[in-house]
């Protein structure tokens, strides 16, 4: 890579571990992440020139629980993820505020977010999240 005219090299230490998640629960006849395997399996065999993975990849659908929370997006930050793959393919009631705020604090540590803008169309996020607001 070519910074200012000079060559910069990047050596990636690890993987990087990337959450790719639908927003509705697994439903057969749905958008459900099993229909995303051709993407899971394109990020997991990305590689270096000595054949390590670049990628680690984890799917899942949109899970929740009594409070109506996805307990992975909710805590998000607590997690080692380094990037979010979401995947909006809800009909406006795919994340809960807690799940909102999960994804704020993850994005605030650092953390990488893709929503594909084919689908992004779906998400509709509570007035009430901080995700609305940039710092």
């Amino acid at each position: 890579m070519a910074i200012n005219g000079q060559i910069i090299e990047i050596v990636m230490t690890r993987a990087i571990k990337i959450l790719l998640q639908t927003t509705i629960p697994t439903r057969e006849d749905d958008w459900h992440i099993g229909r995303f395997s051709l993407l899971r399996d394109h990020l997991a065999s990305i590689s270096d020139e000595n054949g390590t993975p670049l990628c680690k990849v984890t799917t899942r659908d949109r899970e929740t629980n009594v409070s109506g929370d996805d307990p992975e997006l909710s805590h998000l930050d607590a997690t080692d993820f380094d990037e979010l793959w979401l995947i909006a393919v809800d009909n406006g009631d795919g994340l809960s505020v807690a799940d909102c705020q999960g994804i704020t604090r993850f994005r605030q540590r650092g953390g990488g977010i893709l929503n594909p803008a084919f689908v992004s169309f779906h998400l509709r996020i509570p007035r009430e999240s901080a995700l609305l607001h940039s710092d």
